[in-house]
């Protein structure tokens, strides 16, 4: 082994030194070792960094010096020297080559153990680099498969082994189960839905009514002697009518060569991000408008109550008797009364533990934990330490970049609701569908990634609304909106 081949190996490893010296290469040399990792020369033993380095291909002509040689003498030479098999069928082209070796885990394992540190670390979407090769293979398959390409026959092997199914001849296919829930559950930026309402509810392609809960038994004391008297819970239906959401994506075939796992972290992070990101949006401030593909989320059904009750949405949020008004615009004039209010606010919370606090991470650091902490009795090493997960007065708060990021006159900045109790969140299963194009973009060396789910959401219980405060009801949820002024 010479210097080249022992850089070109290391590169391949993830060695990125643009002027590579023999002290930053025997350091990298260490840290490969230390994960692991061994450079073994063709006795199987740890090389000599040193000794490689120093080391130097040599070409022996035999003859006159002063002969001319051929063209193609030249290129066997150095086709000899680099390893290449020799044009001349003598058999003496392994003698001439520079020295085999090997490494304990391949460029593939290296890889592999490096995603694993990540994901470890929570810096990865999928859990683990087989996860993410898994989808790799699958999705690059669908985009490449019919031009065909170098890692084709190992992508498809990859999802024979995972016993996965799959027909790409139209460009457009379902998703398996087994992807599609790792899409649905990607939790990057945009995870609030999931851990609101923890799961979608699986309906059919056209639509549903789900049961809804609106009274329970009735407890009497007959007396004795006396028959008791009947009662049941009682309930009605909620209509869940899905609708179409759709994402177009169009990565690099750069990306897409590069490595199964690294395109599989990449597609799964997009794709879920795309879908929950705009999920999420509709549920909490669709308004009925084409921004939210005309649907009614949270401030929709708001507006709606506001207004039946001779309000409007921008000056009278408060006519909704689920809507309680912060002491001040500004994030440093809410007090602690106020998120107490909203929290204390809602009825019918079946299961109060259940229940969570929605709202963007800002919000919470700028307003909660200086709320909490000024209350006093907390000691420096608890303020330094922190929690586990973020909380307020025992409830879980849930992060949504769909919330305010910052403050604003009239703003919604803060719910707590149980929220399976106040609306309804759903999904029509096996409905991820995908497609691809090697030609749209072709112009760009890009391939289109069109992704396609249907979705349904419900608002059905969040109060009723007057504009007398003695006559307004709070639901299950309760909501903390900025003065207007």
């Amino acid at each position: 082994m010479n210097r080249k081949a022992l850089l070109a190996l290391l590169r391949n490893n993830g060695f990125t030194e643009t002027n590579p010296t023999l002290e930053n290469t025997k350091a990298y040399v260490t840290k490969l070792a230390a994960e692991g990792v061994e450079i073994n020369g063709s006795d199987g033993q740890p090389i000599n960094v040193d000794a490689v380095w120093a080391a130097k291909s040599v070409l022996t002509l035999e003859g006159d010096a002063d002969t001319a040689l051929s063209d193609a003498q030249r290129k066997s030479i150095i086709a000899d020297a680099k390893g290449s098999t020799s044009p001349h069928g003598d058999g003496e082209s392994e003698d001439r080559r520079p020295q085999r070796f090997n490494i304990g885990n391949s460029a593939e394992a290296y890889e592999k153990k490096a995603f694993n540190a990540k994901a470890a670390r929570g810096e990865t979407t999928l859990p683990d680099a087989d996860t993410a090769q898994l989808a790799g293979a699958f999705f690059r398959r669908a985009a490449l498969g019919r031009e065909g390409y170098a890692e084709k026959a190992n992508d498809e092997a990859i999802i024979r082994k995972a016993a996965m199914s799959y027909d790409f001849a139209g460009g457009g296919f379902t998703v398996p189960d087994v992807l599609a829930n790792m899409i649905i559950d990607v939790k990057p930026r945009y995870a609030a839905i999931q851990s609101m309402y923890g799961g979608l509810t699986p309906i059919a392609p056209s639509g549903e009514s789900v049961p809804r809960r609106t009274g329970g038994i009735t407890v009497y004391s007959p007396g004795e002697g006396v028959a008791a008297t009947e009662s049941n819970p009682t309930g009605d239906q909620v209509k869940l009518t899905p609708f179409e959401m759709v994402a177009l994506s169009k990565p690099s075939r750069t990306l897409i060569s590069r490595s199964a796992i690294t395109f599989g972290d990449w597609i799964v992070r997009e794709m879920g991000y795309a879908v929950d990101k705009k999920f999420e949006e509709i549920v909490l401030l669709g308004d009925g408008t084409s921004t939210y593909f005309n649907q009614v989320g949270l401030v929709g059904r708001y507006a709606q109550i506001v207004t039946d009750a001779g309000g409007t949405w921008s000056t009278n949020a408060d006519y909704a008797g689920s809507i309680v008004r912060a002491s001040g615009n500004a994030w440093s004039e809410i007090t602690y009364s106020d998120v107490a209010k909203v929290i204390g606010r809602p009825l019918d919370i079946e299961n109060p533990m259940r229940s969570s606090i929605v709202c963007s991470r800002p919000f919470y650091y700028q307003v909660l934990v200086p709320l909490a902490t000024a209350q006093g009795g907390t000691t420096r090493g608890e303020v330094l330490a922190g929690v586990a997960k973020p909380m307020y007065e025992g409830y879980d708060v849930v992060f949504s970049n769909a919330m305010p990021q910052t403050e604003a006159n009239g703003s919604l900045c803060m719910h707590f609701a149980d929220w399976n109790v106040c609306s309804k969140v759903a999904e029509v299963p096996s409905t991820l569908v995908v497609e691809t194009s090697t030609e749209r973009f072709w112009d760009e060396r890009k391939v289109g990634f069109q992704i396609s789910v249907q979705r349904a959401l419900n608002m059905h219980d969040i109060g009723t609304g007057n504009s007398s405060a003695s006559s307004r009801t709070a639901g299950p949820i309760a909501s903390l909106i900025t003065a207007e002024s």
